[in-house]
């Protein structure tokens, strides 16, 4: 081959590989941008139906239950008006030494799912309902949903209707 049928060949294959490399990265953008419209769809269907995000919630939960809750009732009636919890954790602190003291239990009664525990950031719509016991007493009964409170009961402040159209929600989703 000349010289001169060499030259347009290079610039052929040159101009072939510019091509490739904008369509690959126009496909690459495209894929980004379907990949963040499915984010927001998912994180606006789980606000808009949390179920979708997985929430674990107790059966039974009720308003009623929950406002029927008094600060120092004991741990078995606290079971007896809400049912048997999802998860029992030890409330308590490690000292200097390394040792662990007890400040109570914990009793779950509502954990998020994995899409409602902020994936992404996007989410965190999940709701979560705990309820503090100190010496077997009952201290406190903590809701929310995300980082929103929706219901808080202490000895100070009880009931604490925060938010009632989540608290309405939230006991929608339970009775399912």
């Amino acid at each position: 081959m000349t010289e001169n049928t060499e030259k347009p060949q290079k610039r052929l294959s040159k101009i072939a590989g510019i091509k490739k490399l904008i369509i690959g990265i126009f496909c690459g953008v495209f894929l980004l941008v379907c990949l963040w419209l499915i984010l927001r769809l998912f994180s606006t269907a789980v606000t808009y139906f949390p179920s979708l995000g997985g929430d674990r919630i107790a059966s039974g939960i009720t308003k009623e239950k929950i406002l029927s809750l008094k600060i120092g009732m004991n741990k078995d009636t606290v079971i007896n008006v809400l049912g048997t919890p999802i998860e029992t954790e030890p409330r308590g602190t490690i000292d200097a030494s390394g040792n662990w003291h007890s400040l109570g239990v914990d009793l779950t009664y509502a954990t998020p799912g994995l899409l409602g525990t902020g994936l992404f950031g996007v989410f965190g719509v999940g709701f979560k309902i705990y309820i503090g016991l100190i010496d077997n007493k009952l201290s406190f009964v903590h809701i929310k949903r995300g980082d929103t409170d929706i219901y808080y009961c202490d000895k100070d402040r009880c009931p604490g209707v925060i938010n009632s159209k989540d608290f309405e929600k939230l006991l929608l989703l339970s009775s399912q």
